[in-house]
C-alpha cells in the first residue's frame, strides 16, 4: 500500500499547464485524478491559499486553506466529510435542494452522501480558512472492515447532516490529516488503524442503517504467535496492517479484532509498545544520537519517538537517557 501526498501553493494568476503535461497539481487547486472534474467546481468561487492530500485504499483526505466561506459541488464523486475548522456566526448549507442554516461551531463536520448536490456557504469567515474534506467510497468498508460488508449486512446510505460538533469524528479526521505532515505522522500502519476505527464509527453513527453486531471471533492462539513472531521480526519496518495479518492468515479486520481481544490492546499500541522497548536499550547502553535512534527502531523521525515515548511511558527520550 502506497500513500500519494502533495502539497499545492496558489497562484491565482498562474497559468495552468498543458494537458498533456498534468501531472502535477495546478496552482491553487485540489487534483485528485479520478475524480479531478467532479472536484473542480469547489474551487470555481474563491481562490485557495494552499492544499495538500493524502490517499489510502479507499479513502483521500485533502487539507485546503480558502480565501472566503463558500465550497460547491454540484454532485459529489463520492461520500464526503467536510470538516468547518474554524467558527462562523451564520452558514447557509445546502444538500440536494434541502436548506439548513444557523451559527456554525468550530471543527464541525457535515455529511454529505456520494451524488448529491452540496453547497455551503458562510458569513464573516476569516480571511483565510483551512478544511479538511474526507472522500470516499462503498469499497472503503470492503477494504477496512470487510466484516460488516457482506450481503445483507451493509445496507442503505451516509445520513446528510448539517456542520455539526461530531467528537468521534473529528478526531479520527484530524489524526488521518496529521499523517500528510511530516512533523505529526506516524506511518501508513497507524492510519489504517485509524480509517478502520472510521469506517465503524461512520456505520454506527452516520448510516442510514445501523450495522448489526457480529459474535466475538474466536480465539485462536496459533494465528496470533505467528502474527506476535512476524511483528517481533520487523517491528522496525514500515509494516502494515496487512502483513501482520498475512503472517496470521487473516483479513486485516478479523485480526485487529482478534488481536485485541487476545492481547488486550492494537496491532499499532503492539508495535509502537515494541518500538520503545528498543529504544529505551539503546538510550541506555548507547551514544547514539536521538535521531539515530528514532531510525533504528522504526519510528518516522525524532519527534515520533518523542511523542510516542510522552504518550505511552509519560516521559522523553531524553529523560530515558538519563536514567541509564
Amino acid at each position: 500500500m502506497s500513500v500519494r501526498r502533495s502539497t499545492v501553493g496558489s497562484s491565482p494568476a498562474a497559468a495552468p499547464p498543458p494537458p498533456a503535461a498534468r501531472r502535477r497539481p495546478p496552482p491553487g487547486r485540489f487534483w485528485l485524478d479520478r475524480h479531478a472534474a467532479a472536484l473542480r467546481p469547489v474551487l470555481s468561487d474563491r481562490p485557495v491559499v494552499a492544499a495538500a492530500q493524502a490517499e489510502w485504499p479507499g479513502l483521500t483526505m485533502l487539507v485546503q486553506h480558502k480565501t472566503g466561506g463558500d465550497i460547491h459541488f454540484p454532485t459529489a464523486p463520492l461520500y464526503m466529510l467536510v470538516t468547518s475548522l474554524h467558527a462562523a456566526p451564520r452558514n447557509v448549507l445546502t444538500i440536494d435542494g434541502v436548506e439548513r442554516g444557523g451559527p456554525t461551531p468550530p471543527v464541525a463536520t457535515a455529511l454529505v452522501p456520494r451524488g448529491a448536490e452540496f453547497r455551503a456557504v458562510w458569513q464573516n469567515l476569516q480571511s483565510v480558512q483551512p478544511w479538511q474534506v474526507a472522500l470516499f467510497g462503498p469499497d472503503l468498508v470492503q477494504v477496512h472492515a470487510p466484516e460488516v460488508a457482506a450481503p445483507g449486512v451493509l445496507r442503505g446510505h451516509l445520513v446528510p447532516g448539517a456542520f455539526e460538533q461530531r467528537p468521534h469524528l473529528s478526531v479520527l479526521l484530524d489524526r488521518l490529516a496529521a499523517e500528510i505532515d511530516p512533523a505529526r505522522r506516524r506511518g501508513r500502519l497507524f492510519a489504517e488503524s485509524v480509517i478502520r476505527l472510521l469506517v465503524l464509527e461512520i456505520l454506527a453513527g452516520c448510516w442510514s442503517r445501523p450495522v448489526r453486531q457480529f459474535d466475538p471471533v474466536p480465539r485462536c492462539d496459533s494465528r496470533i504467535a505467528r502474527a506476535l513472531d512476524f511483528i517481533e521480526a520487523h517491528f522496525t519496518e514500515d509494516i502494515s496492517l496487512a502483513d501482520i495479518a498475512a503472517a496470521a492468515a487473516l483479513s486485516p479486520s478479523q485480526f485487529a479484532t482478534l488481536f485485541r481481544a487476545t492481547t488486550g490492546k492494537s496491532p499499532y499500541a503492539h508495535v509502537i509498545d515494541r518500538r520503545l522497548d528498543l529504544a529505551r536499550r539503546l538510550l541506555q547502553s548507547s551514544a547514539m544520537p536521538l535521531a539515530q535512534v528514532s531510525q533504528a527502531c522504526g519510528f518516522s523521525d525524532q519527534s515520533h519517538l518523542t511523542r510516542a515515548c510522552r504518550a505511552r511511558l509519560g516521559t522523553t527520550p531524553g529523560a530515558l537517557r538519563r536514567q541509564r
